[in-house]
């Protein structure tokens, strides 16, 4: 992925969101570096009993701390906007377990524009169905309503090569093959559908070697478009709340969480 940001005639058009479980987003962003620029939007607390494994998530980020550090060479990159995906875990009011979900806090439209972004990607795993978080529906329906394009990128269309396929790719001068050992994963699963990449979705590229060919089968999220849905967030949420007994009136009431104590109903770092 980071070789196709790479290919990218006009990086700074776009921005990533990495949307994985919160270990393997700081892996896959150490992957991507020095490619992008990472944000980090994790939010609320880790606790050893949260129901968000938040802990993870930050000794990943510390493991790959050397990868993560910015370039000090000037050149502006895409952003790669970073979550968490265990942020919406399920939770059924045990009395044991802390309730550390929080909500993810997207930049607004306005923020991406005034950055030039014009479309975002957003990555999500390989068992992922095709439709964004509950917690992002209004952020991306408000992106396609002011323009920006949303295309959903599956990390399942990500594949090994089929054995006896060249690793090298005609054209290409750097040590990218030694890098990756010999074994290389592409979109589509091979280099000629890798270098098709960016036509799938619409952008300029710059040339990847050899002649570029559309996969035989269609991509993960071919067809998505945000659009509103009726999602957990309508209403009143729950997240961050625990409901316990209070009074002798059989009322209930809020207690621990870190939702009730975030500001705006959750934040980003």
């Amino acid at each position: 992925v980071r070789e196709l940001v790479e290919m990218l005639e006009q990086p700074r058009e776009w921005a990533l969101i990495v949307d994985l479980p919160g270990p393997d987003s700081a892996a896959f962003t150490a992957g991507l570096a020095p490619a992008v620029a990472p944000v980090f939007l994790f939010g609320n607390w880790p606790h050893p009993r949260g129901v968000v494994p938040a802990h993870q998530t930050l000794g990943a980020v510390m493991y790959y701390r050397s990868r993560l550090l910015p370039p000090k060479d000037g050149v502006a990159r895409p952003a790669a906007l970073v979550l968490d995906r265990d942020r919406l875990r399920p939770y059924a009011n045990e009395p044991d377990r802390f309730d550390n979900r929080y909500a993810a806090v997207l930049p607004t439209a306005a923020q991406l524009q005034q950055l030039g972004v014009k479309q975002l990607l957003y990555v999500v795993p390989e068992n992922a169905e095709e439709r964004e978080l509950d917690d992002l529906n209004a952020r991306f329906v408000e992106y396609r309503s002011a323009g920006l394009e949303v295309k959903m990128l599956g990390l399942k269309d990500l594949l090994p090569a089929p054995a006896g396929t060249p690793q090298a790719v005609a054209g290409r001068t750097d040590n990218r093959d030694a890098y990756y050992g010999g074994s290389r994963f592409w979109w589509g699963g091979g280099p000629s559908y890798h270098g098709w990449f960016w036509n799938h979705y619409g952008a300029a590229s710059r040339p990847f070697g050899g002649i570029p060919e559309r996969p035989p089968r269609s991509a993960f999220g071919s067809g998505y478009t945000p659009s509103r849905r009726t999602t957990s967030f309508d209403g009143i949420s729950r997240l961050g709340r625990t409901t316990t007994p209070g009074g002798s009136s059989g009322s209930s009431r809020s207690s621990g969480g870190s939702w009730g104590r975030s500001s705006g109903g959750g934040f980003g770092g």
